[in-house]
């Protein structure tokens, strides 16, 4: 958008044109009393002579100069008005285009973000069924654990949980003076030979964006590039 600016020259020429249509509108008359009516312009100078100014440049004409002043005033803060206008009008249409962007962006990132609980919703799915499925293979004995340590110890490998478990589901507070379930111990499945496990499947590369902070990404993408590297392809 051009800025506007105060056309000096311009603005005189249409003040002399205005005050001097008024002038003479001003100077008709009517004649022709007792006859035909006729209009006639009376003691209107010429636009040259209303117009004319002196050596320092201020018009002869009686209140010609003062008139000239206050429009020129007026001229001058309405085009400053227009300029602020113009300005304002730019700044809006840089705000539009700031807002237009970052709706973009917020769109773009709802799709990944969208994408991302797919798969992850999809990956649930898989270690579900495949959960489902080691849970239903017989075990050929169960071991009990101290934390995620293995107890290998004569009392801790059983037949069943119940055995391997024996007093160990409940340990005892000290503060509540009561027993309570055990989050310390507990027992699980031991297999002669383990199912076999499906090729793990590699996630899409997760891109850097608002959506997730970086080192998400830089821990997703590192995960994702190791899981290629083992299946022998590059990132």
């Amino acid at each position: 958008m051009s800025e506007q600016k105060f056309d000096e020259s311009a603005e005189r020429e249409l003040f002399e044109n205005r005050m001097f249509n008024a002038r003479f509108m001003a100077s008709i008359v009517r004649t022709g009393l007792g006859g035909p009516v006729e209009f006639m312009s009376k003691d209107c100078p010429t636009k040259a002579d209303f117009v004319a100014r002196d050596e320092g440049g201020h018009y002869i004409e009686d209140g010609l100069e003062p008139s000239w002043f206050a429009w020129k005033k007026r001229a001058i803060m309405a085009d400053e008005q227009s300029r602020q206008d113009a300005a304002t009008i730019a700044q809006k249409a840089d705000r539009i285009a700031e807002l237009e962007e970052s709706e973009k962006a917020w769109r773009d990132s709802c799709a990944t973000a969208t994408r991302h609980a797919n798969a992850a919703s999809d990956h649930i799915a898989t270690l579900e069924a495949r959960l489902k499925e080691i849970e239903s293979v017989e075990a050929v004995a169960w071991l009990r654990f101290d934390g995620d340590t293995p107890d290998w110890s004569e009392d801790c490998i059983g037949d069943t949980e119940e055995q391997v478990m024996r007093d160990y589901r409940n340990e005892f507070d000290d503060d509540a003076k009561e027993l309570k379930p055990s989050d310390r111990y507990s027992a699980r499945k031991i297999y002669l030979h383990p199912p076999a496990q499906p090729a793990a499947q590699v996630p899409d590369e997760m891109p850097y964006d608002d959506q997730y902070p970086g080192h998400w990404a830089d821990g997703w993408n590192a995960c994702r590039a190791a899981m290629l590297a083992k299946k022998g392809n590059k990132p």
